[in-house]
């Protein structure tokens, strides 16, 4: 035994040996299958290679697997990782050479990927009947990017919600409702890109007022044009008078109100999701209201970009507001911002994906399991960020256990998934998930057959157990979803918002499936 050598450390190193040479002697044979057995050069040059990713590419997130991407998108993706890096201003790294990176995961991709649609499902024990709701004037083209249901007109059990909707195409905020089936279109608000709507009320006096988000460009840009205004829910006018909250931001995905300093007044969160290098997690301190419109003064909460839902809850029952926000971009990730009641925050990951690719897209926080505490349910299957379709798309919980803790779960596979909402669809008395999918036009290659399931329902049969009804499917898809009493009787509908700016021949603005539940049990919605 050689001196200061443990005898595993020597066995390790004899079998080592052992497969090296058994190696180099199968790559010479005429051993049928064999001859692509790697050469002893090329196994030393790899590790050295993975070394060289962990240290690099695992500095700034996951690190990603080659077999993610085909390998005519690395091609794209790796160059414009060093981009990145470069453009980072950061200088602590040893940057490895770009080719033998790219050659490194080029080599290993597969040449292409194919995505196949997820399981059938069963049939929905609920029908739904489907009418769609055509584009107002002479638009061609949606891109609805955001759905909600407003309830705030709801003066008994039997009256019906209404429907608000933003375009990015046009740029409108507009809200839907049906009176004894008839469709009234309110046009509100005229934005650059709508991407958000929440509901509030700043002034404390009952009077509702819409929190828009307002991403400035629909197209990836680090253009300061995004903003955040308020709206009246209610006014004579129209379009509505807005109030400017704060403009000359990156491209705001979301926006939100509480009091987040206890000193009685309404602050705001604003994910501005930007691009590369803008975008940050920002809270608006509102030092003072001047004719109704607030002063605010900002404040940094999380430097990286690609924030895209920061909806707030009492996470921890201490009596503030904390954030819980979805980062996505080569981040991937679910953070707890915990509020010391001051708006002060210390940070907490709920959920990081092991993949820079992973493609989230939507979040919302609700009590899935009825269990008296906040879940998290949220999709991942961004098509938009590298163009691809990933096998595990997916709508996932995020199970509180607890003191911090959270359980994953993967509810449903479901290519090109963009969000989840939850409610009693089939008025059980439990919390069942509707979800909605896209893949763009030039994507649909990738799907086997060239058909997904764009709209499904999970019906929670047992605590935590669902049972799949597709009840869509189509080449396309959607980008938005809500649930709501549309009609006022007393059960859920579900509408989808269409996103169609790469097909201008359809004028398709949103389709509602009317539920035809025949009991009276009272629809809930979270």
């Amino acid at each position: 035994m050689a001196i200061g050598m443990s005898r595993s450390r020597l066995i390790a190193m004899v079998v080592l040996i052992g497969l090296i040479l058994a190696g180099v002697w199968l790559a010479g044979s005429g051993i049928p299958g064999l001859q692509r057995t790697r050469s002893v050069s090329s196994v030393v040059d790899d590790v050295a290679t993975q070394a060289q990713v962990r240290e690099f590419c695992g500095a700034c997130h996951a690190i990603p697997h080659p077999r993610l991407l085909p390998r005519e998108s690395w091609a794209e993706e790796i160059p414009k990782a060093f981009r990145r890096y470069e453009a980072s201003g950061r200088h602590d790294l040893t940057v490895p050479d770009e080719s033998t990176i790219l050659e490194y995961f080029s080599r290993l991709a597969p040449a292409a990927m194919v995505v196949r649609n997820a399981p059938e499902g069963t049939e929905s024990p609920v029908k739904f009947r489907t009418e769609v709701v055509r584009l107002p004037g002479k638009n061609k083209s949606a891109a609805v990017s955001f759905l909600a249901t407003d309830s705030s007109s709801t003066e008994d059990e039997t009256s019906a919600d209404r429907l608000v909707l933003c375009d990015m195409q046009s740029g409108w905020l507009h809200r839907l409702s049906w009176n004894s089936g008839t469709l009234t279109n309110e046009p509100l608000f005229k934005m650059k890109s709508p991407d958000h709507v929440a509901f509030c009320d700043f002034e404390g006096d009952g009077r509702q007022e819409y929190l828009l988000a307002d991403l400035g460009t629909m197209q990836p840009s680090d253009d300061l044009k995004g903003a955040v205004f308020l709206v009246p829910a209610e006014s004579d006018r129209s379009p509505r008078e807005a109030i400017t909250v704060k403009g000359n931001l990156g491209r705001i995905a979301d926006a939100q109100m509480a009091d987040l300093d206890g000193d009685g007044d309404k602050d705001f969160v604003v994910a501005e999701f930007g691009f590369e290098k803008v975008g940050r997690l920002l809270w608006l301190e509102t030092v003072s209201v001047k004719d109704g419109r607030p002063q605010t003064e900002l404040h940094v909460i999380d430097p990286r970009h690609g924030s895209i839902h920061a909806p707030m809850t009492d996470l921890d029952g201490d009596g503030d507001m904390d954030i819980i926000a979805l980062i996505s971009q080569e981040f991937e990730m679910i953070v707890a911002y915990m509020n010391d009641g001051h708006g002060s925050f210390s940070e907490q990951t709920l959920f990081e994906a092991d993949s820079p690719s992973f493609g989230s897209s939507g979040l919302e926080l609700v009590d899935l399991d009825a269990d008296g505490d906040i879940d998290v349910l949220f999709t991942n299957g961004d098509t938009l960020d590298t163009f691809q379709l990933r096998p595990f798309h997916a709508v996932n919980w995020l199970e509180n256990q607890g003191v911090g803790a959270f359980k994953y779960h993967q509810l449903a596979l479901l290519p090109g998934a963009v969000k989840a909402v939850a409610g009693d669809l089939d008025n059980d008395g439990d919390l069942d998930i509707a979800a909605v999918a896209f893949c763009p036009p030039f994507l649909r290659h990738m799907i086997r057959p060239q058909i997904l399931d764009t709209l499904l329902w999970l019906e929670q049969t047992s605590p935590g157990q669902y049972t799949r009804h597709p009840l869509a499917r189509a080449p396309v898809g959607h980008m938005a979803i809500t649930l709501g009493d549309f009609d006022g009787d007393r059960d859920l509908d579900i509408a989808v918002g269409e996103f169609s700016p790469f097909s201008p021949q359809t004028r398709d603005w949103a389709t509602i499936y009317w539920s035809e539940l025949s009991d009276n049990a009272v629809a809930s919605v979270p």
